[in-house]
């Protein structure tokens, strides 16, 4: 065989290879070692116009689904991900923050900051309370007892109290943050700061993405099938009740029994409380009172959590529990009146 022949034999092999693995437009090449799959979608925060290849959004633009052959363009900027587009109105001094950020709340003028915030949501599958708790931790030693004032928003860059959609306050201030947007990556929460105290206050940042299921009891004894078979990315999923209108100089008990609907054993798990009256989504960064079950797997296990409430408002504990949830809960609160 001629040296012509063998060069013209291999490119039309090479075409011919292209040809038949050619991908549609919104798709990439990714040869495998077995020849198989070798076209897959292209992923959040890209495009792919059908040459075979994957291109990151350009700045200033997003793609929020898969397989996209586009982009769509920001009115402002876009995040790193590309795949959120920032706020019109975010201040040009805004600073991201991030999980164990330890920051300077000034006490003169708010500050205004942005988190990027994981999502774990199955976007067929959406359920627009799933989102991540932040809580601006007063633990620095020297401040444990000043308070600060947090507005937050998904929609406003420059979040104020007459347009934000949730906020916190206090020792240990939480607010939940809710994936409004339903951003399948990450989504951005706003966020203006400023301490209710006469001097600078230390905080440190902390994120929690457990909770998946709000519960409002509406008796002191109910009962409830407790079903998530999505578990959260963090690997916990976690319910938290609210009993409304609980007197103050009460004292609650607050005891759960679960029995696993599968009849599996039932995982340790943890109730969280705090005695901050103006912390309403406890959680294990924010809360002065923790209650573990037994360190074994169980069919049926029993917890209480004791506390003492001084305000009038509502009582709220989280059951943390790791894994998917399958189990039937049945809970009682008996609220008695502290002794003088």
């Amino acid at each position: 065989m001629s040296k012509h022949l063998s060069v013209t034999l291999i490119s039309a092999i090479l075409l011919f290879t292209t040809l038949a693995f050619a991908c549609d437009p919104g798709y990439y090449y990714a040869p495998t070692p077995n020849d198989l799959d070798r076209c897959l979608p292209c992923d959040y925060g890209y495009y792919c116009p059908g040459n075979d290849s994957a291109n990151k959004c350009p700045p200033g633009t997003i793609s929020t689904r898969k397989a996209s052959t586009s982009c769509m363009k920001c009115p402002a900027a876009s995040n790193e991900e590309r795949t959120v587009c920032f706020a019109t109105d975010l201040p040009s001094d805004a600073k991201e923050i991030k999980h164990g950020q330890v920051l300077l709340v000034d006490n003169k003028q708010p500050t205004y900051y942005y988190i990027s915030i994981q999502s774990d949501i199955d976007t067929l599958n959406y359920d627009p309370l799933l989102g991540s708790e932040v809580t601006f931790l007063n633990n620095i030693k020297g401040f444990e007892n000043s308070s600060v004032l947090v507005y937050g928003s998904i929609a406003y860059g420059k979040p104020t109290k007459e347009n934000s959609l949730f906020g916190g306050r206090g020792i240990n201030a939480t607010l939940y943050a809710p994936n409004y947007v339903q951003s399948p990556v990450v989504y951005i929460v706003y966020l203006s700061v400023i301490t209710l105290s006469s001097h600078p206050v230390t905080v440190s940042v902390a994120v929690y993405s457990g909770v998946s299921k709000f519960v409002n009891v509406k008796s002191t004894n109910f009962y409830e099938h407790v079903y998530i078979n999505d578990q959260r990315a963090s690997g916990l999923n976690s319910v938290q009740f609210t009993f409304e209108n609980v007197p103050g100089n009460s004292r609650i008990n607050f005891t759960t029994i679960l029995n696993n609907n599968n009849y599996d054993m039932i995982k340790p798990y943890t109730l969280y409380h705090s005695t901050f009256p103006t912390i309403l989504y406890p959680n294990p960064f924010n809360s002065n009172m923790a209650v573990h079950s037994t360190t074994k797997k169980e069919l049926k296990t029993q917890t209480s959590l004791v506390a003492n409430q001084i305000e009038d408002g509502p009582f709220v504990v989280t059951l943390e529990y790791g894994g998917t949830m399958d189990v039937m809960m049945s809970a009682q609160i008996q609220v008695s009146p502290l002794r003088k």
